[in-house]
């Protein structure tokens, strides 16, 4: 199950793109191509979980809401704290401080903060994740996602508009690997709904964040290095064989 997910995923993603690639279109154009990619992951989860029935236990992971409010406060505001952490980075650097410390993101930008999650985690957490721990520790399963979701995420490179760098490259398979840990560890201590709000409030961060400071170099590597520091600090703390029960959808 977790090669026909994870080859139907990339499957769509590469229909998406190749839709991309014969109109002209760009990563950054707001077009069905892009938000079949963009959901691809989830997608995916749910189509084999249909044929194999395993489709309502993963559906049913969304309405699991009753976990401590803390939980919700703590991934909603940490990624926060975070970009005030990397706009004072880029303070220092540049002997300067950004005109804007946090920008004021207009509604136009709610959606693409919701597909993120939604498009996203009931593949990688929900349904790919789980199935791994079934062979694998919780951590290499978490890492295997992370990598996963690096070559997923970096399917721009392949777009003649997408204009990936060597950095967009290091600083993505750090950070993805790392969030891919640290919302494992989420994920096996509450649920599906907490990952769901802490990728939403890692988008939104990203949105606070001025344009000259999360989109250099410093700021995109700073901000995987903390990711890699909380995720290795996780490790370090709760060990790698941490043996807490996993809500495998099965």
């Amino acid at each position: 199950m977790t090669l026909a997910w994870a080859g139907l995923t990339f499957l769509l993603t590469a229909l998406g793109a190749l839709w991309l690639h014969l109109t002209g279109q760009g990563p950054r154009d707001l077009s069905p191509a892009v938000i079949l990619i963009a959901v691809s992951p989830s997608l995916a989860a749910f189509a084999v979980a249909a044929c194999t029935g395993r489709l309502r236990a993963l559906a049913r992971q969304a309405l699991d809401w009753r976990h401590h409010w803390g939980w919700y406060v703590l991934v909603l505001l940490a990624p926060i704290a975070i970009a005030l952490t990397i706009d004072a980075v880029f303070a220092l650097r540049h002997g300067a401080a950004p005109a804007q410390w946090l920008l004021l993101p207009g509604l136009a930008v709610l959606g693409p903060l919701l597909t993120g999650p939604l498009g996203e985690e009931f593949g990688w957490r929900g349904f790919g994740g789980p199935l791994l721990e079934r062979r694998y520790s919780w951590l290499t399963a978490s890492v295997i996602i992370g990598l996963l979701w690096t070559t997923w995420h970096l399917w721009p490179i392949f777009n003649a508009q997408g204009g990936e760098s060597a950095v967009d490259v290091v600083q993505s398979l750090v950070r993805l690997v790392s969030t891919a840990v640290i919302y494992a560890w989420l994920y096996r201590r509450t649920g599906l709904p907490v990952v769901l709000v802490a990728h939403f409030g890692h988008n939104l961060s990203v949105e606070l964040m001025p344009a000259e400071v999360i989109g250099s170099d410093l700021g995109a590597l700073t901000l995987a290095a903390i990711y890699l520091v909380l995720a290795v600090t996780l490790v370090t703390v709760t060990g790698r064989r941490d043996r807490r029960s996993v809500p495998v959808p099965a």
